[in-house]
């Protein structure tokens, strides 16, 4: 089970890109083109 090690700070995840929510359909196109290695956030 990975979230113990998460929670312990031992793994953390790779962020490709943050967006804003107003620019969330900017980061689905990102999302579709496969052009990223890691995860693309949308923030309040």
């Amino acid at each position: 089970n990975v979230w113990p090690a998460i929670a312990e700070g031992k793994v953390k995840p790779v962020v490709y890109k943050s967006f804003p929510l107003s620019e969330a359909v900017e980061a689905h196109r990102l999302i579709e083109s496969s052009q990223h290695i890691g995860k693309i956030l949308l923030l309040p």
